[in-house]
């Protein structure tokens, strides 16, 4: 930078020797620079004068120049004229743009460039103006849709070209399982296997350039459960207009898919219940006509459905007419039930009584009539069931009793006088009182005195409200007080009274946790009050600066704290690019006073930049720059999180559905295009509309609701409504809207942001499904539902009145529960047939149990539920009571049903051939009847029809046989193949037994039995026969079995078990031939184990070798279990044999690595490393022609040795050679570099490298780390894949117990500079612990001798500290003299020069001299040039630290520290000791301050002083004489200020005192005609704190127009000079015009209480002591006003105006007579 004094010179140079026409140039320049702040720079300021240097002679300067001031003056004009854009263009953007740039290398040439730079920094400085405009707008855009984003109930992700996740909002961690942390950076993780090529397809579409809105999917999340989304996804397109990524929006609509397939299953059943109710339904519109009617009502009436509908209802109804019907409808209204007895009509002409239930039902907004009609013939089974229904209410009613006395928690029921009229047992055992004391009782007395007004008030709230929550403890007998939580209802009891109805809990371990939680908060927040960024002072009073700094400033500049700080060294570590713009603030701050705020980078040793705000603000004196301060703040995430604006845009328009956001008003703020596929809206014109245009009002109060919900945190992180949403046309669509509430920084609603989704069609069927559950209900039988398993999915309430079950307990339990085996299993084979025979429904009968033990005979009228893939999903059914119907029949029942049940459990049917009869007459039983496919048929059938039902190839036979049996009287039993009714194929086994009558066969009888399902499992056992044995072939494991039971045992094998045991298939095995096929090691085992099965009658798993006769070894696995028959004997054993040599020799390798890693943990050594590895490696070669051998790098040689080695690896190798590093030839050298294994197996290669050829051909190479390379010599034919594994688990190990060693050699080292640096820490500890403890004892000092000796004596205690001592100046002020000391050596001060004005350097005179700590580190430094020193060390001091004792302007002498060890004072403890001086001054000063307090005799001082003091201000403002009053509380920084003004009226002051910028607030105290009283809040140095710092008493200060008078005490140990000095230095003129000494009174404590008392009444200092004794003082209050007054037998009113007026005079008699002191005596 070129000084002042430097530009002006050269300036003045430059006009003496060039011409006249320069001067224009120069003017020019100055122009440009004066066009106003848009195109200032300060930079830039020194540009005119440097001008001068321009000037040239020669023929073409002056044409050169006019062309050069022509340029500027357009440029000039373009920017006045408001052409910025034009002017700041530049020339590569236009090419008539102006361009000062001339090619000329002489001064006129260097003009031309400089004003062309000058051009250039005016269109910078124009566009970083636009750029911080777009910044700007960037940061709101990002701030709002990060908050949509962060609220967006909908999943976000975001994939790059690779398929990897770039986003993950906080719904895509709550919806999937997995943290962003975990998947950013990752594939996708919720892809199912299943689901690849769907994933896939999704992804190709999206970077085709096609967007997906809508696709449902599943996927899977991380604990494995798959769930059902909704995918809405597009292409993120980059600034060339290519695709870069993929957004998707993904949401959760598993619950939605399973309400809807729930919906969809319960619509089914629901539907198939009203299809195949028993009971006749019909639906009735308005006008009475028809139009919905059951297949019941259609099958009595003898209608189909289409006849019946549109038909009126009383054109089949004998008692009504329409006008009665029509009156009837009419009188309905929506939900209400009529029961009316009714005559129907059917078809044919014939009538019948039925029961009517119609009811009002609203469907879809449309009336409708549901009519249910039923025989009401019978009254009994109705008569039994009311019975058993108050047989359940009494049991009920038990039932409650007995959970209510179950439950903890107190319930109670109250009148509206606070009367209990009952509760439960847990009262009792609260309160401690028994039932009879609580009969007695109100609830009000379980209560304390000071709760019961609170209880009334809620008893009366409840009344109200009708509900009501209140926290108050309650007292037992015992009078302890138990915090409890009371929840209250208001009901009507069984009469209609009111009552009060709750619970009351014990709420103690949640008040205790409540209490915690606050404290936890308050810390908290303590530590977020803390909290702050980092903060800089720079001193630029002197060159060079001098810059102070906090830690954290420190840290985030990523230096050391404390390190000696520059202003260009903290440039140096902000990036190059930004450092001309913050030396360019620094430099504004400075010379022109400018705040600056900044943003720029740190360096940092990664890619990602760390920015901060940095932001200064300078301090002026006199018009001067005397400091700047400043903060610095790192904002790197702020700044990312603005990068990444751009990517949320396109995430938030990417989601299928309309999202939006909602400022506090209800105002649109942003909303994505997708409202316009959705209600036609254009997305623009919606912004700033406010919501109220989109929903009816019931609509957006409830959406309002749930934001007030969510807004009191009773819900989740959002809340979803369903609302009507008007579209552009009008239409009206349901939608169902996620609201999240947007972040704020001060906690305040903020607005919301939500996403809308259409849900018409949901609705619709969710409506559908409320009609159908209506009718159910209606039914008067129970009516059910049961999924494919049989359990209970739904009952309707009527089961409860029949069978006595209550419908919820009945959902979930099995049917198996309410009906019989025999009932279940009869039902389960009617569910066979309908799906079979494609029925709708069937009827069975069955045996109901009911809750009581009690069983009904029941009609089961059942249906099959619809299913959308063709499987068995259930049934539906209703169930009608018959028992009586059953009596009836039972008798003529029993012995047809056991015979039909008989033959439909065996298949069997029966059949006769009447042979008299031409043609011969044949009778079916109707079991036999279905097999023939003729139910409900004539019972005779013509013989040639039946024979055409079998077989073509089987009917000869079947009729060969009838022949013989009819003309030769021979039996016949046949297995054949009949044609069903379905023209399937079925076996059955035909029985025929001839009749005879005298000789002659007059009758064939026979059965026709189904065998079907025999035959197929015979043909099954064959096939699953071949599949076994070729699965035990596949497999090699071979079965066997022995029959323990024969003699001999017979023994069977698979074919396999004779391949695994080396055997010919034609050896009958025994059990001595098969242990001789195991290895001889192995027979002694194998035969204990069989034979201790054998004897046990147990089974055996176990594994051995087997050895064929080619000596192979197969390892094998046999395993055994007994058999045993029906009786528990046992009668066979079976077995199965599997070959497991592979998996044998895995074991086996592994168990060797598995030992050489428990031995690598214990090596010690590389070559005990080394060594090991090759062990195992001999372990693991089955061949004897391999090798093995470990080679190391040596760094001092860089040659690969061979340090461990099989036997013969050396032969093999060539006498394994050492390998040099960078040999091009050896494979060993490649493996190392590329770092991944090498298999040799061409010649050519080993020919070429060194170790292979020869002896060995081939082999393995594996890199171990950064050590070496492990070598397997090998025949490239035993190298397989296992081989190469194992391998790589043997180095990996080995690498390991290398890395294992380097960091146990390191950790050593580590250690042993640890223990220096805890030694060292352990002396910082040790003093700052001395230092707390002198901190500690300084608070209580009496004063200021006891001070200065507590604090050697305290410093000595240290280990390392030998001497300590304090001394202060002497009279002359030249010699420091030892006032206290503490330590081994006392006479080092009798033998030590300490006078100020020698040459001494000794460490305290030192401090004394310059004011600032001094410290010696070593003192053996400087021996011979310090005297003081040669004294020291003779006293045994290797170090020392002296500080000054100053508090503001006092001085207070030095305090100074030996050490008995060099180096134990260092810059940390130099800091500890100054603040040690400065603690010890303010505490020195402090005592004679309090001493000052105490004393009776001070001096009095009167001065004058001219003063800026507020008082002072004040005065001149109004012309008002000010008085002080006295001082409030004093802060660090603000003084609560009394005083009085007179002469001027309150307005006058308060304008005063309005225009002090020092004055923070104010307030009128009291004010009468002649005087205000004012109190005020000043910051800054007020004059009469400062007198009271410095150890003064005011007695009064006076302030008029033109000086101030003040009257103050000090103590009479005061150095009044100084203390006027002190005054003199703050203030412009302060004269002393009197000093004298005065007595001030002093009190006894006595006096002092007397003196308190005198202005009051006996009565009130009688009230006073009695509230104070009773504890009316404490909180909470011990006791009331109310009962103070019962105590004193007077009324309340009295008692609080006695209190006023006692406590009034007495903080009058303590605060109006500052004079008053207390002593110590009594």
């Amino acid at each position: 930078m070129v000084s002042c004094s430097s530009r002006s010179s050269i300036l003045d140079g430059s006009l003496g020797r060039r011409s006249p026409v320069l001067l224009g140039v120069i003017l020019a320049g100055s122009l440009l620079l004066g066009l106003g702040p848009e195109l200032y720079d300060p930079s830039i300021v020194p540009l005119p004068f440097v001008l001068g240097l321009a000037a040239r002679d020669g023929a073409d300067r002056e044409s050169t120049l006019e062309r050069l001031a022509g340029e500027l003056e357009t440029f000039v004009s373009q920017v006045r004229n408001g052409e910025v854009d034009e002017a700041i263009a530049g020339p590569e953007a236009d090419a008539e743009a102006v361009d000062f740039e001339l090619d000329r290398e002489d001064a006129l040439g260097r003009l031309s460039t400089a004003i062309d730079e000058l051009t250039t920094a005016v269109r910078e400085r124009e566009r970083e103006r636009r750029f911080d405009e777009r910044e700007r707008e960037l940061r709101e855009t990002n701030e709002r849709l990060s908050a949509m984003i962060e609220a967006s109930p909908s999943a976000l992700v975001a994939l790059d070209t690779d398929e990897t996740v770039t986003l993950w909002n906080p719904a895509a961690e709550r919806i999937f399982g997995w943290s962003e942390d975990e998947v950013l950076g990752e594939p996708l993780p919720f892809i199912p296997d299943d689901r690849g090529e769907d994933h896939r397809e999704i992804f190709d579409r999206l970077f085709d350039g096609e967007s997906i809105a809508g696709l449902e999917t599943r996927r899977v999340r991380k604990d494995g459960e798959r769930i059902d989304v909704s995918i809405s996804a597009a292409p993120i397109h980059g600034a060339d207009g290519e695709i870069v990524g993929t957004m998707g929006a993904l949401e959760d609509i598993t619950e939605r898919k399973d309400r809807e397939r729930r919906l969809e299953s319960t619509s089914a059943r629901l539907e198939a219940l009203f299809e195949n109710s028993p009971d006749m339904i019909d639906v009735l519109d308005t006008e009475g006509t028809i139009v919905e009617a059951n297949h019941r009502f259609c099958e009595v009436l003898g209608y189909e459905e289409s006849e019946l509908v549109g038909t009126k209802i009383w054109e089949h109804e004998e008692l009504f007419d329409a006008a009665d019907v029509e009156a009837l409808l009419a009188e309905l209204s929506v939900g209400e039930r009529r029961k009316f007895k009714g005559r129907y009509r059917r078809r044919d002409g014939s009538t019948f009584p039925v029961e009517v239930h119609l009811i009002r039902i609203d469907f879809a907004d449309e009336n409708r009539f549901l009519a249910i009609s039923r025989d009401v013939t019978d009254r009994k089974a109705d008569e039994r069931r009311l019975r058993e229904r108050e047989r359940e209410l009494q049991r009920y009613k038990a039932y409650t009793d007995d959970v209510l006395d179950a439950i903890d928690d107190v319930f109670y029921v109250i009148d509206e006088d606070g009367t209990l009229l009952r509760w439960n047992e847990s009262l009792a055992t609260v309160s401690g009182y028994d039932a009879d004391e609580i009969g007695s009782m109100d609830a009000i007395e379980f209560f304390a005195e000071a709760d019961r007004p609170a209880i009334n008030e809620t008893i009366a709230e409840v009344l109200e409200t009708g509900t009501a929550r209140v926290e108050v403890p309650i007292r037992t007998a015992d009078g302890e007080l138990i915090p409890y939580e009371f929840v209250a209802t208001r009901l009507e009891d069984l009469e209609g009274e009111t009552v009060v109805t709750g619970i009351g809990r014990d709420i103690s371990e949640r008040t205790r946790y409540e209490r915690d939680l606050e404290r936890t908060t308050e810390l908290l927040e303590q530590a977020q009050r803390l909290a702050s960024v980092g903060g800089v002072e720079i001193d630029v009073r002197e060159d060079p600066y001098e810059v102070t700094a906090s830690d954290e400033f420190y840290r985030q500049l990523g230096l050391d704290p404390g390190t000696t700080l520059t202003p260009d060294k903290m440039l140096t570590q902000f990036r190059p690019d930004d450092r001309p713009a913050i030396r360019s603030a620094l430099s504004g701050a400075v010379e022109d006073g400018e705040t600056y705020d900044l943003e720029a980078r740190l360096r940092s040793t990664d890619d990602e930049p760390r920015w901060v705000r940095m932001i200064g603000d300078p301090v002026r004196e006199g018009g001067e720059t005397v400091a700047v301060r400043g903060s610095m703040q790192d904002v790197t995430d702020r700044k990312r999180r603005e990068r990444e604006l751009e990517r949320y845009e396109t995430i938030v328009q990417s989601i299928g559905d309309p999202v939006y956001t909602l400022d506090e008003d209800g105002t649109v703020r942003f909303i994505n295009d997708a409202i316009e596929t959705l209600a036609g809206y254009d997305p623009e014109a919606l912004i700033g509309d406010d919501v109220s245009a989109l929903l009816p009002p019931p609509d957006l109060e409830r959406a309002r609701e749930q934001v007030r919900e969510l807004l009191r945190e009773e819900e989740g992180p959002y809340a979803t409504v369903e609302t009507d949403f008007m579209t552009a046309n009008g239409d009206v669509i349901e939608t169902e809207t996620h609201i999240a509430l947007l972040p704020s920084e001060d906690g305040e609603f903020a607005g919301t942001a939500g996403v809308v989704r259409d849900i018409t069609e949901r609705k619709e069927r969710e409506r559908e499904l409320e009609r159908y559950e209506t009718i159910i209900q209606a039914i008067g039988d129970p009516v059910y539902t049961l999924d494919a398993s049989g359990t209970f999915q739904f009952v309707n309430d009527a089961i409860e009145p029949l069978a006595g079950y209550e419908p919820e307990t009945l959902i979930g339990s099995d049917i198996e529960d309410v009906i019989s085996p025999s009932n279940l299993e009869t039902a389960r084979e009617l569910v066979r047939e309908l799906l079979r025979e494609d029925k709708l429904y069937e009827t069975f009968e069955m045996d109901l149990e009911t809750a009581d033990g009690d069983v009904i005979e029941a009609e089961n009228h059942m249906a099959l539920l619809p299913s959308e893939d063709g499987e068995f999903a259930g049934t539906a059914g209703v169930v009608r009571d018959i028992t009586e119907r059953k009596e009836r029949e039972r008798e003529l029942e029993r012995t047809t049903e056991l015979l039909e049940q008989a033959q439909r459990i065996a298949g069997v049917g029966g059949w006769e051939l009447d042979v008299t009869t031409d043609p011969y007459e044949l009778t079916l039983t109707p079991q036999l009847e279905r097999l023939f496919g003729r139910v409900g048929r004539a019972e005779t059938l013509d013989v040639a029809d039946a024979v055409e039902l079998y077989h073509p190839d089987d009917r000869s036979r079947v009729l060969s046989a009838v022949d013989d049996a009819v003309e030769h009287s021979e039996s016949y039993d046949l297995e054949v193949r009949m044609h069903t009714p379905d023209d399937e194929i079925q076996w059955v086994r035909t029985i025929g037994e001839p009749i005879a009558d005298d000789g002659e066969v007059v009758t064939v009888r026979g059965s026709i039995q189904d065998i079907t399902d025999r035959k197929r499992r015979e043909r099954e056992l064959e096939r699953t026969t071949d599949l076994l044995e070729r699965v035990q072939r596949m497999a090699s494991i071979g079965g066997w079995e022995v029959d323990v039971r024969s003699d001999p045992l017979t023994t069977t094998w698979t074919d396999e078990m004779y391949r695994l045991h080396d055997l010919p298939s034609g050896v009958t095995p025994d059990l001595e031939r098969t242990i001789e096929c195991y290895h001889p090691d192995d027979r002694a085992f194998v035969r204990e184990q069989v034979q201790t099965a054998i004897e046990t009658e147990t089974g055996y798993d176990l594994e051995a070798r087997i050895r064929t006769s080619e000596g192979e070894i197969r390892w094998v696995r046999a395993i055994s279990e007994p058999i045993r028959d029906e009786a528990g004997e046992l009668h066979k054993y079976r077995g199965t044999v599997q070959d497991v040599s592979n998996r044998k020799r895995r074991e086996l390798a592994l168990e060797s690595l598995h030992e050489t890693a428990r031995g690598l943990l214990n090596a010690e050594t590389e070559s005990t490393v080394a060594d090991l590895v090759v062990d195992t490696a001999a372990d693991l070669l089955e061949s004897g022609d391999a090798g093995a051998g470990v080679y190391l790098l040596d760094s001092e040689t860089n040659r690969f040795e061979p340090v461990s080695s099989t036997a013969g690896f050396a032969d093999r190798s060539g006498g394994a050679p050492s390998i040099a590093v960078g040999d091009s030839d050896s494979v060993l050298w490649s493996t190392y570099v590329t770092g991944t294994q090498t298999v040799v197996d061409a010649a050519e290669i080993g020919d070429r490298s060194p170790l292979f050829g020869g002896d060995a051909p081939g082999g393995l190479l594996v890199p171990i780390g950064d050590y070496g390379v492990f070598v397997l010599l090998a025949s490239p034919a035993t190298i397989d894949d296992e081989t190469r594994r194992l391998f790589e688990t043997l180095v990996a190990t080995t690498e390991a117990a290398f890395d294992r060693l380097e960091s146990e050699a390191n950790l050593r080292e580590r250690d042993a500079e640890l223990a220096g640096q805890n030694r060292r820490l352990r002396r910082q500890i040790q003093i700052t612990e001395i230092i707390r403890g002198i901190d500690r004892s300084l608070i209580g000092a009496d004063g200021r001798d006891e001070i200065e000796r507590t604090v050697p004596e305290r410093l000595v205690a240290a280990d390392n500290v030998s001497f300590a001592w304090i001394g202060d100046l002497d009279a002359s002020g030249s010699t420091l003299e030892p006032r206290t000391w503490a330590g081994d050596d006392p006479e080092y001060l009798d033998a030590v020069d300490f006078g100020l004005d020698g040459e001494s350097q000794e460490p305290a005179v030192r401090a004394a001299r310059s004011g600032t700590p001094t410290v010696v580190e070593n003192v053996v430094e400087g021996l011979q040039g310090e005297a003081w020193r040669t004294n020291a060390l003779d006293a045994g001091f290797q170090s020392a630290v002296a500080v000054p004792l100053s508090f503001e302007e006092y001085s207070y002498g030095v305090l100074t520290v030996y050490a008995d060890e060099p180096d134990a004072f260092t810059n940390l403890e130099r800091s500890v000791f100054d603040e040690l001086g400065e603690g010890i001054a303010n505490a020195i000063n402090a005592a004679q301050t309090q001493e000052a307090l105490h004393a009776e005799t001070l001096v009095e001082l009167t001065l004058d002083l001219e003063t800026d003091d507020v008082l002072s201000r004040i005065a001149t403002a109004t012309g008002a004489a000010v008085t002080y009053e006295g001082l409030g509380t004093r802060g660090e920084s603000e003084t609560s200020l009394f005083f009085e003004t007179r002469g001027a009226s309150s307005e006058a002051v308060r304008d005063a005192l309005d225009g002090l910028v020092s004055v923070t607030s104010a307030r009128l105290v009291t004010e009468s005609d002649s005087r205000c009283l004012f109190e005020a809040t000043v910051t800054g140095d007020v004059l009469a704190s400062r007198l009271v710092r410095h150890g003064g008493s005011p007695r009064s200060i006076t302030a008029d127009e033109g000086r101030t008078e003040v009257t103050v005490d000090v103590p009479v140990t005061t150095d009044v000079r100084e203390f006027v000095e002190m005054l003199r230095d703050r203030y412009e003129r302060v004269d002393l015009r009197s000093r004298r000494h005065v007595q001030r009174t002093m009190h006894t404590r006595q006096e002092l209480v007397t003196s308190l008392f005198e202005d009051m009444t006996d009565r009130q200092l009688e009230v006073l002591r009695t509230a104070y004794l009773a504890g009316f003082f404490e909180w909470p209050r011990e006791s009331t006003g109310e009962e103070i007054a019962e105590m004193l037998e007077v009324t309340q009113p009295t008692v609080n105006r006695h209190l006023r007026i006692g406590q009034q005079r007495l903080l009058a008699r303590l605060f109006d007579d500052e004079t008053l002191s207390l002593t110590d005596g009594s």
